[in-house]
């Protein structure tokens, strides 16, 4: 039923029963006959309304769905084909932290737009290695992240999975794993993450 499309021709059939039907009530005997060609053409009208309103609806999810299927894809060419400027985005966003009656407060040497990409990665089972984002994944250059894993091991948001080898690469904390829900939860163009 999603994909009819109501066409004005296809009103031709319900006007032509309402015609035959008002034809069969003005003749003796054939009420009944013209009473059922009413109810058929009313029935088919409704089926027209009723798949037409359908239709535009199931149109609007699937191009809702095109719509968020591509903001989860965005990098910051596509953001500045949409007229954000790249001033715009901040190259490090602002982290505050509430551990119990504690707060911390720093930056992250990264932008909103990238560190949201690289949550929903890690958050989805992704690791936090240079292979997969600098050179698979191409969101950081390889000084970037390295600045961010920095970063991030400092503040006690990663930890490596084998402290005599880092080269088995880092996995989240628990601090680590609240920030980037909070980061992919509610992402701040700003550049501010609370």
């Amino acid at each position: 039923m999603s994909n009819y499309t109501a066409r004005p021709f296809h009103l031709v059939f319900p006007v032509l029963l309402f015609a035959l039907g008002a034809w069969a009530f003005l003749r003796p005997g054939w009420e009944l006959f013209g009473l059922l060609s009413w109810i058929v053409g009313a029935l088919a009208v409704f089926w027209i309304v009723v798949s037409g309103i359908w239709s535009d609806r199931a149109r609007y999810n699937d191009s809702l769905a095109d719509l968020l299927e591509a903001s989860s894809k965005v990098d910051l060419d596509k953001m500045a084909a949409l007229g954000l400027k790249c001033d715009d985005v901040k190259e490090s966003v602002n982290v505050s932290l509430f551990e119990g009656s504690r707060s911390r407060h720093f930056d992250l040497p990264a932008s909103s737009v990238k560190l949201r990409s690289l949550a929903l990665g890690l958050l989805n089972g992704q690791p936090f290695s240079e292979k997969r984002w600098v050179i698979d994944g191409r969101l950081f250059s390889a000084s970037e992240f390295r600045s961010l894993r920095l970063a991030m091991r400092s503040r006690g948001l990663i930890e490596p999975v084998n402290d005599k080898d880092n080269r088995q690469g880092f996995s989240l904390t628990d601090a680590g794993r609240e920030l980037l829900k909070s980061l992919v939860s509610s992402p701040s163009p700003a550049g501010e993450i609370a």
